[in-house]
């Protein structure tokens, strides 16, 4: 990833200006059905199309039965395995904290929600790799002694006529962020994880679905020295779900899909993403990449309108309209009681307001301020 400031490239109001984008979010809704209210008040879907063409077909992995946790652990190290969601994370440390677990239960969450409105590409794989991600889900369990593993995601193909044991598909609403690892264990699992408390310290691995399928390939004797990644025209909506090997040049595969634009973005989604500079590469922690004319014109100095919708869709329950309102009054000493440091900097807030405000931006600086 580059060293530039990541921000929103997209909000609410950019939708409703755009036919195009305004098109597809009415088809994703009514792809998906309307969310029910409950874990997160957002409703906004998928603001990109899938046209994506499907990869050649090839032989199901073999992955060795006598693979041991340790084993899999140091080949996850070997191969510098980081988590696809994006943060960089090495797996090998996760699996390692799974395995130090106390718990007596322990289930695996493989997460194909997709974390961020404007990726494609875990959905994209849910729907034409399954049988892949089921070999990988149901070697996993048996690796660690896991009572079950659950795939999570937005939409599911035909299901297999059978499914392998301990192995269960859970549908999730499309919701901005059930792709959280908090949000989606509650969704899934009806458990309620303290913001303080890790997931795997109550003995529950979470996972990115691609993450899983790089663990398949280095456990089947390939390299992975490449990833799925979502490629966008905000300005069109249409988009790619591609495989691009690293270091190969951000930049360039943009235009040689799309064209010269603008601006040119690239990092976890539309809500976090910053600007593209010409000598950068793919790598591990870049999920996604985009052209567009114009971006979401926001600002951290903007007075509040208050209007109180950044309030309504936040997912932690936070009261963002007083929170904004103590910051602009001076008066941070009376943050801490308001929960503050529940935020999870989603930019749901960001993405509704009225005001083209950037409050999870300043609820962030002041988050890393206090933790030093």
């Amino acid at each position: 990833m580059n060293e530039n400031k990541c921000g929103m490239i997209i909000n609410d109001k950019m939708i409703r200006k755009n036919k195009q984008l305004k098109k597809l979010r009415k088809a994703s809704l009514k792809m998906y059905g309307k969310a029910p209210k409950g874990v997160i008040k957002n409703k906004f879907g998928k603001v990109s199309g899938c046209e994506s063409a499907a990869l050649v077909q090839r032989e199901l992995p073999q992955i060795e039965a006598e693979i041991t946790k340790e084993l899999l652990i140091e080949k996850c190290k070997e191969a510098n395995l980081t988590g696809m969601s994006g943060n960089g994370f090495p797996i090998y440390k996760k699996l390692e904290s799974f395995v130090r677990s106390n718990m007596q239960s322990k289930t695996i969450l493989i997460n194909g929600a997709e974390c961020e409105p404007g990726l494609i590409h875990d959905q994209w794989l849910i729907e034409n790799r399954l049988e892949e991600i089921l070999v990988g889900a149901e070697g996993l369990r048996k690796v660690f002694g896991a009572q079950s593993v659950t795939i999570a995601a937005k939409n599911f193909p035909k299901s297999p006529a059978t499914l392998p044991k301990g192995i269960n598909l859970c549908k999730v609403p499309p919701l901005y962020p059930m792709g959280e690892e908090r949000i989606l264990i509650h969704q899934v699992l009806g458990i309620t994880i303290n913001h303080q408390a890790l997931p795997i310290e109550q003995g529950i691995l979470v996972m990115n679905v691609q993450s899983l399928l790089q663990i398949v390939k280095i456990l089947s004797g390939q390299s992975a020295n490449g990833r799925f990644v979502t490629l966008s025209d905000l300005d069109t909506g249409s988009a790619f779900a591609v495989y691009v090997e690293y270091h190969e040049s951000i930049k360039e595969k943009l235009v040689h899909l799309f064209g010269e634009r603008k601006y040119y973005k690239c990092g976890f989604g539309v809500m976090n993403a910053s600007d593209v500079t010409d000598d950068m590469r793919f790598d591990p922690t870049v999920c996604f990449a985009t052209v567009t004319s114009v971006v979401a014109d926001t600002c951290t100095t903007n007075r509040c309108k208050g209007c109180g919708k950044c309030k309504k869709v936040c997912p932690m329950g936070l009261d963002v309209k007083k929170i904004i309102s103590k910051m602009e009054k001076q008066k941070t000493a009376e943050l801490a009681e308001l929960g503050v440091n529940r935020c999870i900097g989603c930019a749901s807030c960001s993405f509704v307001c009225a005001a083209n405000k950037n409050p999870h931006e300043l609820i962030g600086e002041y988050n890393a301020k206090i933790k030093g």
